[in-house]
């Protein structure tokens, strides 16, 4: 995270921290903000250096902007989006200033893991504030502007079968809760460090949508879980058990205790409020005044006051004692609603929209005077801090602050290939005016390389304008002390480049990922062709050196986490899953790059593993001695596109699984997996789908090895299906549910659709009658889709690592056999490999 002091250029983390001015007095400014409306920050984006000023920026959002509905017709003949513009809302004084911008946290973004579920914020102090990164907890403390990690789920998992991928979020006092996307939880106690867990919900729906550490009625301490499961259950943290279970019509999305413990107000995938006796468990007042789903509620501190905030852009506030009709309808500015909480006072509500906008209501003037912050980003959460002086917004754009553009960069060859010459000039203009060094953010060497560097040298390839290798060669310049300040040549996982130093990850030990090591050298050997410096590929090169002692059960295979300080294995997890796969993949287009071997490899069955038919093809074509893995090859091709044919929609699922020969299995069984599993040898375990292109690349290596046109009737079906389903009302989304005939789009487009998905399909149906346009001996394809040349070209001279890191010193004119060295080495893998990936996977 990075830390913009109140009004100073120093940045160091994330969250959004406000205090409240000494005297409520007339709105404040301050001399950096002036030029910007009041209540905006300006989180480290240097508007001068855009293409746009602020004002047209946020009025081309606006503009733009489509919100989530879940519904579309509504009572009578109107559709929901009819009655969202005929609503009648509170007319309210917007430029009021009760809350000062302290500072920023830039480089360390919170994480929301469902669009809809933003409640990953929590403050217990005015020092102690908790938010997700990844799949951990840290904690923040404001006066330090420090952060630490306080819970790991990727290791930490006392759960069941796997680790829990976190939902959402609570905490209060020492306790700090998780919930999880398969009704999991995990309990943190931070005076004790104790840790436990469990399932709330044994059913395959259990996501765990909202949670909140409350007193209940006998005193004990409870945590209010809601869940996707259709209940809202009251957890005792003392013993573990479900002391009381709620069931309602519609999976809950938020429950609200009253300050008496006596009602419970209860929201969800309805337009309706229920309000439940809590002692009889009775529905005592339902309220269906809104339009679409709610996601969130809150009572005041006095339990006069009752909050719910919907889809339909807005807040219904009632009072307890009348419920028969809201006193006041508070609209947004843009987007859902998804977060509401009142003050320990209860002299404010801060309303936070999906995106850009919190609104501070003081309650005191009937909800007329209201501050609204304005920004940009997704909002994770707000928290008040308990003294009610700090209020807290997290923000999980992870691309505020960068500006670099990256679907532009990651879409520059695709233009360039579908002939879009138009859009390729405006989008070299872009990049031309790029500046490396404005980012406050520090920079993952990995992304910034494949989609980055990647895109800007595949866009020189095939324009041949050197502006593109030029900027390539400036930003891997500033990647290098990632490199050259470990002391083994692993790469530390993030460069600071404001400062020019590395920075580690937050794994343990500052573990790089192998990914992460072994997913750059295809980039920087290209770089050091065209440029004819050499010394970027000598320290991509370099990395295999440390990893000739890492020795693992499985010969050829390799750990998963690797110290870069020491070299050694973090752990013993093997995988050919994410933070891996591209390791391997680089092993055999290393080869086919350098007019050298190639290898195999297969991986556990998750879609970002669907790549492996492709690399197992092409080490099938390219070594003799692997010409069967070619019937592996289109065994596993066969099993990922059962993955997209398998479901509702024709879309593949984010994790799939099946039933070994031996008949084990992972996860929950229900009917419907099992009929699956019978009917297509595998079944959906984890439903989302992030527009990944895995499949379609094996397709597309597959098809252009045989012209077979089976291949291209599988792509059309693809790509129907993401047309049908993913098509936005601007670009496309990703979906949260591929069992669904209606599912809920994510919101979020990566750069990679452009890069990879419309790449691939592309060039499934480029001309016949033309030569192929990227012959597979003449072209390799990066891990993001750009193709790069195969040049035979060899280093003239070789940058030999010095005994102190930070530095690097030019040497003599290598000898062949130290450039044999890194091939032989890799050869050698291939086999091991190779025999490895045989024994392990038993398909």
């Amino acid at each position: 995270m990075d830390t913009s002091v109140a009004y100073e250029n120093t940045y160091d983390d994330l969250v959004a921290y406000m205090t409240r001015p000494r005297f409520d007095s007339s709105p404040f400014y301050d001399q950096m903000f002036s030029v910007y409306p009041q209540n905006a920050y300006d989180q480290g984006i240097i508007w001068s250096q855009q293409r746009m000023t602020r004002e047209e920026y946020r009025t081309r959002r606006l503009m733009e902007y489509d919100s989530y509905l879940s519904l579309k017709k509504d009572r009578g003949d109107l559709t929901v989006e009819d009655s969202i513009k005929n609503q009648k809302v509170k007319r309210v004084q917007k430029y009021h200033h009760f809350y000062d911008f302290k500072f920023t946290k830039l480089n360390e973004s919170c994480c929301i893991g469902h669009f809809q579920l933003r409640n990953l914020l929590s403050a217990t102090s005015k020092n102690t504030v908790h938010y997700i990164k990844g799949n951990t907890v840290r904690q923040w403390s404001p006066q330090r502007r420090t952060s630490t990690e306080i819970l790991d789920l990727d290791t930490t998992h006392p759960t069941h079968y796997r680790a829990l991928k976190i939902s959402s979020m609570a905490s209060k006092d020492n306790l700090v809760f998780v919930g999880g996307f398969l009704g999991d939880y995990v309990l943190k106690r931070l005076d004790c460090g104790l840790t436990h867990g469990g399932l709330i919900s044994d059913q395959s729906t259990g996501i765990v949508n909202h949670a909140d550490i409350v007193t209940g009625r006998n005193g004990a301490c409870m945590v209010l879980v809601s869940d996707n499961d259709m209940k809202t259950r009251l957890l005792d943290v003392t013993t573990l058990n479900v002391e009381q279970s709620f069931t309602f019509p519609f999976p809950v999305n938020c429950s609200a205790l009253s300050c008496d413990k006596r009602m419970m107000c209860v929201v969800g995938d309805s337009t309706e409020t229920h309000l439940v006796d809590v002692s009889s468990g009775k529905v005592i007042k339902v309220i269906d005044e809104h339009h679409d789903y709610s996601f969130t509620c809150c009572y005041s501190p006095d339990g006069m006051t009752l909050a719910t905030g919907n889809q339909d852009k807005t807040t219904r506030i009632y009072d307890v004692r009348n419920l028969s009709q809201s006193l006041h309808v508070l609209g947004a500015n843009v987007g859902a609603i998804r977060s509401l909480h009142y003050s320990n006072d209860g002299k404010w509500l801060a309303m936070a929209e999906s995106i850009d906008f919190v609104h501070l209501f003081d309650t005191s003037t009937d909800y007329e005077a209201c501050q609204v912050i304005d920004f940009f980003g997704d909002i994770a959460g707000v928290a008040f801090t308990p003294d009610t002086q700090g209020l807290m917004i997290a923000n999980s754009d992870d691309s505020v602050g960068n500006g670099w553009g990256v679907t532009i960069v990651d879409s520059l060859d695709t233009l360039y290939i579908m002939g879009l010459m138009d859009e390729f000039k405006e989008a070299r203009e872009f990049v031309a005016a790029i500046d490396w060094g404005s980012t406050n953010d520090n920079v993952h060497v990995f992304e910034t390389t494949i989609r980055y560097v990647g895109g800007l040298l595949s866009a020189y390839e095939l324009s041949h304008d050197y502006m593109f290798a030029a900027k390539a060669a400036d930003l891997v310049e500033r990647l290098l002390p990632a490199f050259t300040e470990s002391p083994t040549g692993i790469p530390y996982q993030y460069v600071d480049f404001k400062t020019g130093h590395a920075v580690k990850s937050n794994w343990v030990e500052g573990a790089s990922s192998l990914a992460e090591l072994g997913a750059i050298q295809i980039e920087f050997s290209r770089l050091s062709q065209i440029t004819g410096d050499w010394k970027y590929h000598t320290i991509g090169q370099r990395v295999y050196d440390s990893l000739l002692n890492n020795t693992t059960s499985y010969e050829g295979l390799y750990p998963h986490l690797i110290n870069p300080d020491t070299g050694k294995a973090v752990g013993d997890f093997l995988t050919w899953g994410g933070g891996a796969d591209s390791f391997y993949e680089y092993i055999i287009k290393q080869y086919i790059f350098s007019n050298s071997k190639d290898t195999q490899k297969k991986q556990m069955m998750i879609d970002a593993a669907c790549f492996a038919p492709s690399v197992l093809l092409l080490s099938a074509y390219w070594i003799d001695e692997l010409a069967d893995v070619e019937a592996d090859a289109k065994r596993l091709l066969k099993g990922c596109y059962s993955a997209w044919a398998s479901t509702r929609t024709g879309i593949a699922p984010e994790v799939f699984g099946w039933i070994s020969k031996g008949g084990s299995t992972i996860g929950d069984m229900t009917d419907h997996r099992q009929l699956l599993a019978k009917q297509f040898g595998v079944f959906d375990f984890e439903s989302s789908y992030v527009l990944r292109p895995e499949t379609l690349e094996s397709v597309f290596y597959f098809y252009q090895f045989d012209q077979n046109k089976n291949y291209q009737d599988i792509a059309w079906e693809i790509f129907n299906a993401l047309h049908t389903y993913c098509r936005a009302h601007s670009g496309f989304s990703g979906v949260d549910n591929v069992e669904s005939f209606t599912p809920k789009w994510d919101d979020r487009q990566e750069s990679y659709l452009f890069a990879e998905t419309f790449k691939y399909l592309y060039l499934m149906f480029d001309e016949p009658s033309q030569p192929a346009r990227f012959p597979l001996d003449q072209w390799v394809f990066n891990t993001e889709g750009h193709p790069l040349r195969i040049i035979d070209i060899k280093p003239m001279t070789r940058f030999v690592p010095p005994p102190t890191p930070g530095l690097l010193r030019a040497a003599a004119t290598t000898s062949s056999s130290d450039e044999g060295d890194v091939w032989s080495w890799l050869e050698k893998t291939f086999d091991a490999t190779a025999d490895a990936m045989n024994r392990m996977f038993t398909f």
